[in-house]
């Protein structure tokens, strides 16, 4: 993954919060116990302090989410429409300008194209799943986002499952009613080579 990762302190709080929580509770025992076998209040009540501490960070935690909880989500979301597909739950993730682009960043397809490739697609290979392998996302400001991330898909044949891998980055933007949606699909590789235009017809 090439994207850059959450801040340690936004990872550590909102993300990852079981590390600081667990530290916290032994750190409290620790504490607590050894002030209430010297019989010494200050030191009992800060173990105690350590207790309250760990239940604040679990609840914020539990209340925020990030930007990048929130990227990872819809990517998860996104893929899990894509097989079996169905297109009018898929084009409700995308943006009326959205486009499809190769690993260098040029357009390779329009919206109303993309989903005619994926119709196509889909007759043509009896895809029976695709999965995440991988994924990680950030927030960019001014309500723009990107997510990175593999899928696994399985295609089937008289012979079994035949696994593809390919690799993905989606620009996200924000819309007024708070809802993340697709901007631009970019596909960056194709079992580790760099895709063309030729592998979508």
């Amino acid at each position: 993954m090439s994207l850059n990762g959450p801040p340690w302190w936004s990872h550590l709080l909102l993300e990852s919060p079981i590390p600081l929580v667990v530290a916290l509770v032994l750190l409290g025992l620790i504490v607590a116990w050894h002030g209430m076998r010297r019989l010494n209040r200050r030191v009992t009540w800060a173990g105690l302090a350590m207790f309250l501490l760990a239940g604040a960070v679990w609840g914020l935690a539990s209340l925020v989410e990030t930007t990048r909880e929130q990227l990872i989500e819809r990517t998860g979301l996104l893929v899990a429409h894509t097989a079996p597909l169905d297109t009018p739950g898929l084009k409700a993730f995308f943006t009326p300008g959205a486009t499809l682009s190769g690993p260098r960043g040029n357009t390779w397809l329009p919206f109303d194209r993309v989903f005619q490739v994926l119709d196509s697609t889909s007759r043509r290979f009896n895809i029976t799943g695709n999965a995440l392998d991988g994924i990680d996302a950030e927030g960019r400001g001014a309500g723009e986002g990107l997510s990175e991330f593999g899928v696994r898909t399985l295609i089937g044949s008289e012979y079994g499952d035949r696994p593809v891998h390919t690799h993905w980055r989606i620009r996200w933007q924000k819309g007024g009613d708070g809802v993340w949606r697709v901007a631009d699909v970019q596909w960056l590789r194709y079992e580790n080579a760099e895709p063309s235009p030729a592998l979508l017809w």
